[in-house]
């Protein structure tokens, strides 16, 4: 059973117990069920072209309530789609939801997502007033909130808190519980969060980096105390898994993951699940390079030797391989919020300088990218064996991989180093549609393998334009019941787990 709402100091375990319903939050609410002897009060999902956001009202014990939750999220997918860099901006908070006259600053994007859902949460709150006899003249809260739903989250528990002058809230006690969540405000936001709501707890994991950026030097800061949990990094460093609820709680209470077993891919000519599991593999190894330089990886990856990491700026984008037969360019996809909306968001299409303007058109942040590092990638190859090459990766770096792959075919490197295949892990859809009918015409159309499982959020983005994803489709099945599936699907360890024939 939950705490008491009124206690004001952290409380690990009440932690543990709120994280399982702030996975839930940012997944579709239909058909909702909740853990054991949690009650659903009232749930609300905004319009998708404001970001997807919704809450659900949940009390504890559900026989004879004396709890009441506020779980706040976004539907992952609706949240990837609205959030272009346009609405990456601050914007000064509504006196309504500040309650005075302070001037204080949030992410606009944020504050649009809040205001989607807030008519309706203020009447549901009133309702449970008149509903259920606990709350009738004294109201508990503690509200929650994961990833996208953190700073959502945050932007309530202002609104909702107790004795405030403007537009006076219901509640009585309130309590904040946040993980993995963004600098989305001012010092002055941060400043006054502290002040009008002292109960509230940023739960941080150190391996999850989505909440790294911005930087405070671009006016961003954090809000909420701080509360740090232990430094592990899972066997296969996977951001949109150590972003999620399952990591967080297993953080809090020990419990390791439960792995689902073996996976299925369909039969698809060419296609190699052996060579698709060590492709998955490396592609992890970008990822932890950028993210825990120095730090030693958990796994081996033979007959494969790393030869070189690449980077674009500070930061490694790619991990390049020579094996028996081939060399192999693995590239990652996003760990941090700001590299997501900057370029998964954004897709607006862009022609790249080395490609004839007849092929088509490519994500434009993708294209910028890759240009920064194509020459670098470029001469890497060349100066290995003179071998095929294999491009991989995972999210966004699938999608590098793609664009590379037409590069390499259409400015050939010197010797045998052409396209000897691509294969591609939950990548999002980057080409329009000229450019995806002349890559599949082209020789690229039968050694590109897109490997996605059904539930994975990437591949299906609605994203403005309607770009396209690349490659002949590999479902993967099994691994429901996974462990860090989380409320994405999308974690590369997942995949790497399906696919192992050991699993």
């Amino acid at each position: 059973m939950m705490a008491d709402a009124a206690l004001e100091s952290y409380d690990a375990a009440l932690a543990a117990e709120l994280v399982p319903l702030a996975t839930l939050a940012n997944a579709s609410l239909a058909n909702l069920y909740l853990p054991s002897d949690w009650g659903l009060a009232y749930s609300y999902t905004g319009a998708a072209s404001m970001g997807g956001c919704q809450y659900f009202l949940a009390v504890s014990p559900a026989s004879s309530p004396t709890m009441c939750v506020l779980v706040l999220g976004a539907l992952w997918s609706d949240f990837i789609a609205f959030y272009t860099p346009d609405n990456h901006s601050l914007f000064l908070v509504p006196s309504s939801v500040v309650g005075t006259a302070a001037a204080i600053s949030a992410d606009g994007g944020f504050e649009t997502m809040y205001q989607s859902i807030r008519r309706s949460l203020w009447v549901d709150l009133a309702k449970i007033q008149r509903t259920i006899p606990a709350f009738a003249t004294t109201l508990p809260l503690v509200v929650v909130g994961l990833g996208p739903g953190a700073p959502v989250a945050q932007l309530a528990s202002l609104d909702l808190r107790p004795n405030k002058t403007l537009s006076p809230s219901p509640v009585t006690s309130l309590q904040s519980y946040v993980y993995s969540c963004p600098p989305f405000a001012d010092a002055a936001f941060a400043a006054s969060f502290a002040s009008m709501v002292p109960a509230a707890y940023r739960v941080q994991a150190p391996a999850d980096l989505f909440p790294s950026q911005p930087l405070p030097a671009s006016g961003y800061v954090q809000a909420g105390a701080q509360q740090n949990l232990a430094m592990a990094i899972p066997t296969y460093d996977s951001p949109w898994v150590e972003r999620d609820g399952p990591y967080y709680q297993q953080l809090l209470t020990g419990v390791a993951p439960v792995n689902d077993g073996a996976g299925t891919t369909a039969a698809v000519p060419g296609f190699d699940p052996l060579l698709a599991f060590a492709m998955a593999k490396l592609s992890a190894i970008p990822y932890q390079m950028a993210q825990h330089p120095g730090s030693t990886l958990a796994f081996t990856y033979s007959p494969y030797v790393l030869q070189q990491n690449l980077s674009v700026g500070a930061t490694v984008w790619a991990s390049l391989f020579e094996g028996p037969d081939t060399l192999v360019i693995a590239l990652r996809g996003t760990f941090t919020w700001i590299e997501l909306i900057t370029l998964v968001s954004n897709a607006a299409p862009s022609s790249p300088a080395w490609l004839g303007g007849n092929y088509g058109k490519y994500a434009q942040p993708l294209v910028d990218l890759y240009a920064s590092g194509r020459d670098s990638l470029r001469a890497a190859l060349n100066v290995l064996g003179n071998k095929p090459v294999i491009l991989t990766g995972h999210d966004c770096g699938g999608a590098l991989a793609n664009l590379m792959a037409v590069d390499i075919l259409t400015n050939p490197l010197t010797g045998n180093r052409t396209v000897a295949s691509v294969y591609t892990f939950g990548t999002g859809p980057a080409a329009d549609l000229t450019f995806a009918r002349n890559y599949g015409l082209s020789r690229l159309g039968s050694c590109n393998f897109q490997v996605a499982r059904t539930l994975d959020i990437m591949p299906a983005l609605q994203l403005l334009g309607a770009p396209q994803t690349l490659g002949t489709p590999v479902p993967l099945s099994g691994g429901d019941f996974d462990s860090y599936n989380g409320s994405t699907f999308h974690g590369l360890y997942n995949y790497i787990d399906l696919l192992n024939p050991g699993s």
